[in-house]
């Protein structure tokens, strides 16, 4: 809606660019719609603010969405009709949603979103959750919105940590067999009682585990381990409404020679050097604060050197962006990524990192701790089986990425009003509840001849036009979530809107409305907010509830 309101004014204007449309539904005075297009122009088309909008307001005073527009200063204020909101969402075909791509950054380009990417030497933490939420979502509305989108799960089935995962396993099999075990010998093991599950399922396998080669032990822990890991991940993911396109192991990287190729790229291209026995990447050139290894002294691969190598690789498989997202623990990481991604002549825009900032949980108001290898941590699967899949994929929706944020417990199962995702859910289901009972007295949804049949006759309330103003507001709503790399934004679009329903629903009738014209219309609203709402269910990864 705003999109065609901003168009029209561009091609008025005789410029490219689209004018900022505010929604000041809310704000008394403005209209439902207001743009500040006189002084953002005034200096472009070297003439008066007030000229401006006085231009403007002649020119569109006349169209069909207009009710009524005054230009004030600088300000062009919008009355839109009722009938002409109504049409737009009776007309938001898939094909409509589509159209709003253009005005992203994303527009006809090959995109890439890579998260979770656990390691695969434990359940998923419960800090893997809001990036698994937010990564899901992105993905839903980019490809809702017709951008070419790939998600994507990085196994890091490689390195130096999965070889003290097998450790960590072996010295398990050696405490269930009652022989002397000393998990806290090694360096960053891993701890938790989970590995006494994979433990027994492994000896039951290879019950001479043990009696084996040293080298054979070890890979026949961490391929049985990783294989089992990364099963429990999958499912968890999928009762999270988590799926992915594309599951890409580190293993199959090192094996198809991307680190030999992308290393000898940076040797071409002068970028690197020898030094203490180790190869070096020249990153400070790229605006790094030091260099970065990439082959250690005992010629092993850096993690940085398999990254690098797996980035180039995403882009050979002919990826125009590639989002990241990434915990707040990686944030150092970004930098000497973006410089490798310069040393091997990519875009600057290709590697975009989506920083996911801490969650901290709190039980009776007071955080819990966690700490996966100490094996004291809280799983993703428990958040679940104690707040429900829709509690914990909302309450992480609800914030923009780059902030931190706490996770109440308490208040994410309680099935009240404050509860935002009841709150949500509930606007849902008693504007279903009200189509059904229509259906059962035989009230049909009507049409939009009847429905500008009865607006000749019924005049909305300012409370009706404002929950209509925002339902026409979904496109837009959707753009800023995709432009701006954060559902947040349609999270508090939802509520929002969720509230205006609510208002709606204590105080006007619908099907013993005061007249047949007032039924019209508010059947058409609460039909198409049962549309708008269910999808902003399906985006967010929330059922929809026909009963609460």
């Amino acid at each position: 809606m705003r999109f065609i309101i901003g168009k029209e004014m561009a091609n008025i204007l005789g410029v490219e660019d689209i004018p900022e449309i505010r929604n000041t539904s809310t704000e008394k005075g403005k209209g439902e719609l207001s743009s500040p297009v006189g002084f953002m122009m005034a200096r472009k088309l070297k003439k008066r603010p007030d000229e401006i909008t006085k231009e403007l307001a002649e020119a569109l005073s006349s169209r069909s969405w207009a009710e009524r527009i005054e230009h004030k200063g600088g300000f062009l204020n919008i009355y839109l009709s009722p009938f002409f909101l109504l049409q737009h969402l009776y007309g938001l075909s898939k094909g409509k949603y589509e159209e709003i791509a253009q005005f992203t950054p994303q527009y006809k380009k090959r995109i890439q979103v890579e998260y979770v990417s656990a390691n695969p030497t434990g359940p998923l933490h419960v800090a893997h959750g809001r990036g698994a939420a937010v990564g899901s979502t992105l993905v839903n509305i980019f490809k809702h919105i017709g951008l070419d989108t790939t998600a994507e799960f990085y196994i890091n089935d490689g390195g130096e940590q999965i070889k003290k995962f097998a450790l960590s396993i072996l010295e398990r099999v050696k405490e269930i067999k009652g022989l002397p075990f000393d998990i806290e010998s090694i360096d960053g093991g891993y701890k938790g009682e989970y590995l006494k599950d994979i433990a027994e399922k492994l000896l039951e396998r290879h019950p001479n585990i043990l009696d084996m080669p040293q080298s054979k032990a070890l890979d026949t822990a961490a391929e049985f381990g990783i294989a089992l890991m990364l099963q429990d991940q999958k499912e968890v993911l999928k009762t999270y409404k988590v799926e992915f396109d594309v599951w890409r192991s580190e293993k199959d990287i090192r094996r198809e020679g991307w680190v030999e190729k992308t290393i000898n790229l940076l040797k071409e291209r002068g970028l690197t050097y020898e030094s203490d026995g180790a190869l070096w990447l020249k990153t400070t050139v790229f605006g790094d604060d030091k260099d970065r290894v990439l082959i250690k002294k005992n010629g092993e691969y850096t993690y940085f050197a398999v990254d690098v190598a797996y980035h180039f690789e995403k882009h050979s498989r002919g990826f125009d962006i590639v989002y990241d997202i990434w915990g707040s623990d990686h944030y150092g990481h970004i930098g000497r990524m973006k410089a490798a991604m310069k040393g091997l002549g990519l875009p600057d825009d290709f590697l975009q990192v989506i920083v996911i900032q801490i969650v901290r949980f709190l039980k009776d108001g007071e955080p819990i701790k966690m700490s996966k290898r100490a094996g004291t941590f809280t799983l993703l699967s428990e958040l679940i089986d104690l707040v429900g899949v829709d509690a914990a994929r909302f309450y992480f929706l609800m914030y923009s990425p780059d902030n931190s944020m706490d996770f109440d417990l308490d208040l994410a199962v309680k099935k009240s009003m404050d509860n935002p995702v009841y709150y949500v859910q509930y606007s849902y289901t008693r504007a279903l509840s009200l189509k059904r009972k229509a259906e059962e007295a035989s009230v049909t949804v009507p049409t939009l001849d009847e429905v500008k049949k009865a607006l000749e006759m019924y005049t909305p309330s300012e409370e009706e036009k404002l929950l209509l103003i925002n339902l026409a507001d979904i496109r837009y709503q959707l753009m800023l979530s995709a432009k701006n790399l954060s559902p947040h934004y349609i999270v508090n679009y939802a509520k929002d809107l969720a509230g205006m329903l609510h208002s709606f629903y204590q105080s006007k009738r619908v099907l013993d409305a005061e007249s047949d014209s007032a039924r019209v219309f508010r059947m058409a609203l609460i039909d198409r907010f049962v549309e708008v709402m269910g999808l902003l269910h399906d985006l967010m990864g929330i059922e929809k509830k026909e009963h609460m």
